[in-house]
C-alpha cells in the first residue's frame, strides 16, 4: 500500500505525468559493486502508477558517474518537466572532487524511461553575486562543515509563456545561520541556460529550508519547503510540539516574494514522519505525496480554505481499495462491558447513534472482529467529555494487551494518536476541538503507518510497528460523547 522498492530504501521523491500514468523518481540507497563502498544514494529509482496508490518498479533512471566526475558521490532531489515531447529531469549532483558541494544537473528523455545526461552538466552552480558559491563557501560551521547549497531544484513554466522559473535551496551571505537559508530564484528561456536572481523566499527563521515545490492553486502561488528542529534549532515550527514538517508560503506572482501565513504547517509531526513533500497535477487536481519511513506515502489532494490556507485532504481513489465491512454501525454487536476495557462507563443506544459516558475515567466500547490493514471512520460529537475518539488494533482479552487510540481532546485543543493504557503519545497536532460539534474522524492504518484525518483533512501521520491487527472500538474520557456513522473496512492490496 505504501510503495517501497525491494532491496533498497526510498528517500526524497518527485512525480511527473507520462501519458495516462504518473511516474515517480526517488533517491534509493545503493548496493553497487564499486570500489568506494561508502557511496550511498548514488542512483535514482523510478516507478509508475495509474492511480497514485499501486506502483510498479521501472528500471533505474540514473546512476552516478565514474570517480572524479561531478556526480560520482550522490544523486538526490530534483524535478521533471515535459516540454514539446522531451522530459527534462533536473537532479542534485554531488561529486567527491568538488569537496562535497552540491550542483544541479540535467538528464533528458523522449519516453520518460531512458535518460541521457546533458553534455554541459552541471548546469547550475550558485551565482556569487547573490549566494555563497564554491569559490567562497559560507563561513559559518552551523552544520559542522562549509556549506554551499545548490540543490532540490523545482521548475515551473512561466504562466505568461516567458520561459521557465527555477527554485532551489541556497545560502545567501550572513553571519547567522537562519538568515542565510533561502530559496533561490532563476530564469531560463530554454531550460539549459539559467540567470539567477535574488532569493524569492528568505524567512530568516530556519537554519535550513529545502525541497521547495511551487505551484498555482485557486489563483495564488504556493511554495512548500521542508524544515524542522533537526537542522540545529528548536521551536521553529508554528506549532511548538512539532519537530519536522513541510511549511508553505504564498505569493501573488510566481517570482515572489513568498510570505508565510501564521498557520503555515502543511504536514508536520512530533517525530521524523512525513517529509519531502512534492506535488503533481493529475486528473485536474493537485496531488501531494511525501516520503515516510523509507516508503512513499498515500496521496492526498490539496485544496484551499476560504482564507487561502492549504489543506491536505483525503484522496477518494483510496475508496477503490476498500473491501468488506468489518463493522458498519455503532449499533453492531459489542463485547460485554465487564471492566476488562478500562472503566465500564455507560453506553446507551439510540436509533442510529451510541452515547458513551464515563464521569471520572475513560472507557472503551469494543467490537468483535480482529482486522489488520483497515480504514476506520466515525462521527464524534463531544458533549462535555474531555476527549473522545476511535480505538483500534485492540489486543488480547483486556486493556492490558494495548491498542491505539485517535482522540479529539477538547480540553487540550489537540488531536492525538496515543496508546492506552500508558497513553504514550505517537503524534499530536493542535486543533481547536469544540464541544457540541460533530467531527468526522478517519484513520487509515496500513502496516505500521497510521494516517489520521479530521473532516477529511490529514492532520497526523505516525509510524508504530507494535500492533499489526486487532479489534476496534470507541473511546470516551471524563464526560459524555455521542458516536454515529461508524465504518470499518478492510484495505485490499488491489483495487476492487
Amino acid at each position: 500500500m505504501h510503495y517501497s522498492p525491494e532491496g533498497t530504501r526510498l528517500k526524497d521523491a518527485w512525480q511527473f505525468v507520462v501519458g495516462d500514468e504518473v511516474h515517480c523518481v526517488y533517491m534509493q540507497e545503493d548496493n553497487l559493486d564499486c570500489e568506494d563502498d561508502r557511496r550511498s544514494f548514488c542512483t535514482l529509482g523510478q516507478a509508475a502508477s495509474a492511480d497514485l496508490i499501486s506502483w510498479r518498479p521501472l528500471p533505474t533512471a540514473l546512476q552516478g558517474g565514474p570517480a572524479g566526475t561531478y556526480d560520482d558521490k550522490r544523486l538526490h532531489t530534483g524535478t521533471t518537466i515535459e516540454v514539446e515531447g522531451v522530459y527534462y529531469m533536473f537532479y542534485t549532483a554531488t561529486g567527491s572532487a568538488q569537496g562535497g558541494f552540491s550542483r544541479i544537473a540535467l538528464a533528458t528523455s523522449r519516453d520518460g524511461l531512458n535518460w541521457q545526461k546533458h553534455a554541459q552538466n552541471p548546469l547550475i552552480t550558485p551565482d556569487p553575486r547573490h549566494y555563497y558559491s564554491e569559490e567562497a563557501p559560507i563561513e559559518l560551521r552551523c552544520h559542522g562543515w562549509p556549506i554551499v547549497d545548490c540543490r532540490d531544484f523545482a521548475v515551473v513554466a512561466d504562466p505568461e509563456g516567458d520561459g521557465f522559473w527555477g527554485f532551489f535551496a541556497a545560502r545567501r551571505r550572513g553571519t547567522e545561520c537562519a538568515e542565510t537559508a533561502v530559496i533561490a530564484l532563476c530564469h531560463s528561456a530554454d531550460l539549459i541556460h539559467w540567470k539567477q536572481h535574488p532569493p524569492c523566499f528568505a524567512p530568516e527563521r530556519y537554519a535550513c529550508i529545502e525541497v521547495p515545490d511551487v505551484f498555482l492553486l485557486d489563483g495564488r502561488w504556493y511554495m512548500l519547503c521542508l524544515t524542522g528542529n533537526a537542522y540545529g534549532q528548536r521551536h521553529v515550527m508554528a506549532e511548538p510540539n512539532l519537530v519536522r514538517g513541510t511549511i508553505y508560503a504564498v505569493a501573488d506572482d510566481i517570482r515572489g516574494p513568498y510570505r508565510e501565513p501564521q498557520e503555515n504547517v502543511l504536514i508536520g509531526s512530533t517525530g521524523p514522519n512525513g517529509f519531502a513533500c512534492r506535488t503533481v497535477e493529475w486528473g485536474g487536481r493537485r496531488h501531494l505525496l511525501y516520503t515516510h519511513q523509507g516508503a512513499l506515502s498515500l496521496p492526498v489532494v490539496l485544496r484551499t480554505d476560504g482564507a487561502g490556507g492549504l489543506l491536505p485532504c483525503y484522496y477518494a481513489g483510496l475508496d477503490d481499495y476498500l473491501g468488506e465491512h468489518v463493522v458498519e454501525s455503532v449499533t453492531a454487536p459489542a463485547l460485554p462491558h465487564e471492566g476488562r476495557w478500562g472503566s465500564i462507563g455507560v453506553w446507551r443506544h439510540a436509533s442510529q447513534s451510541l452515547r458513551g459516558s464515563c464521569r471520572t475515567d475513560w472507557a472503551l466500547h469494543v467490537y468483535e472482529g480482529a482486522v489488520a490493514d483497515c480504514v476506520y471512520a466515525v462521527d464524534v460529537h463531544i458533549h462535555d467529555a474531555q476527549s473522545a475518539g476511535l480505538a483500534f488494533r485492540i489486543q488480547g482479552d483486556d486493556v492490558r494487551g494495548g491498542c491505539y487510540a485517535a482522540l479529539l481532546d477538547a480540553d487540550a485543543g489537540e488531536v492525538i494518536l496515543t496508546r492506552p493504557r500508558s497513553f504514550k503519545t505517537l503524534d499530536k497536532r493542535r486543533l481547536p476541538v469544540r464541544r457540541n460539534r460533530t467531527y468526522r474522524l478517519k484513520c487509515v492504518a496500513a502496516g505500521a503507518i497510521l494516517n489520521l484525518y479530521v473532516d477529511d483533512v490529514l492532520v497526523l501521520q505516525a509510524s508504530d510497528p507494535e500492533f499489526s491487527e486487532g479489534r476496534c472500538g470507541l473511546f470516551v474520557e471524563r464526560g459524555a460523547a455521542e458516536f454515529s456513522g461508524l465504518s470499518v473496512r478492510r484495505l485490499c492490496d488491489t483495487a476492487e
